[in-house]
């Protein structure tokens, strides 16, 4: 046998190295784009995220009340009102001053009121609250 005749050489090493080669592209594209979204455009969606966490909720008009055949208030409408409040992350909030700003405007009432009245204090808590 001559020293001339070499063995076939594998070529799953190579194919190895190939895969390997685009897995690393891959990944680092992937690192890439994550640090171009954390860094580039974290900014923007920083500033999105407090302009949604803040909602306005419409209040609804009051639907009447429902009288039985003596006209007799079965059901009466009260509007109720629901303050929540959620901590955030990286903003200082002075709640003491938040809670006694929403004191006020919070007060209990045990009189019902006409549908006119339930109106108007309506009225007077959507100002308030877009006011806040």
């Amino acid at each position: 046998m001559g020293e001339n005749q070499q063995q076939p050489k594998s070529h799953i090493a190579t194919r190895l190295n190939i895969l390997f080669f685009f897995v690393f592209i891959f990944f680092a594209a992937v690192i890439l784009r994550l640090a171009y979204v954390q860094i580039v455009e974290g900014e923007q969606y920083q500033h999105d995220l407090e302009k949604y966490s803040i909602r306005q909720l419409p209040i609804p008009a009051p639907r009447g009340r429902i009288l039985d055949v003596n006209h007799n208030v079965l059901v009466s409408n009260k509007p109720v009102f629901t303050v929540t409040y959620t901590s955030e992350q990286k903003r200082e909030i002075n709640e003491e001053a938040v809670a006694e700003k929403l004191t006020g405007l919070l007060q209990m009432d045990e009189k019902i009121g006409t549908d006119k009245e339930l109106i108007k204090k309506q009225l007077n808590y959507r100002q308030h609250y877009q006011s806040l």
